[in-house]
């Protein structure tokens, strides 16, 4: 069970299925009996080392807008492409650029997450697997 599965539940009616009642009645019996020190660990919500659910969607928009930026990029190589993304995400920023891809970086950065400069790190978030080196 996870937080998006509550939230679409909680939007979509008053009614919670029955395996998402007894996944938070369960989540809080063990943090009001001290079992778990957090809400969030009772629930299983977040384990250590992994992200929280506004910093997955924070993550999600940004690579969301990064793709969006690149796609507005013209260039003859997807490497010159990409050698166009970082320099433009890199500070200080391409404010003299204006239109789609602008907003698509503005986006980026308005998402609360990081946006890396590193050439491989942009790859990752741009390229569909599977499709480096193809330019």
């Amino acid at each position: 069970m996870d937080i998006e599965t509550l939230l679409a539940e909680l939007e979509n009616g008053p009614a919670l299925s029955p395996q998402v009642a007894r996944w938070l009645h369960d989540g809080a019996v063990r943090f009001a009996t001290g079992e778990a020190r957090t809400l969030c660990a009772a629930l299983g919500l977040r384990r250590r080392g992994q992200s929280s659910a506004a910093t997955r969607q924070a993550l999600k928009r940004r690579n969301a807008a990064l793709q969006r930026a690149f796609r507005h990029i013209v260039g003859e190589s997807t490497r010159q492409r990409m050698l166009t993304l970082q320099r433009l995400v890199r500070p200080p920023l391409a404010l003299h650029i204006a239109g789609p891809l602008r907003e698509a970086l503005a986006d980026a950065y308005r998402s609360g997450a990081y946006v890396p400069t590193s050439l491989s790190r942009l790859y990752e978030i741009v390229e569909p697997e599977g499709s480096r080196g193809s330019g």
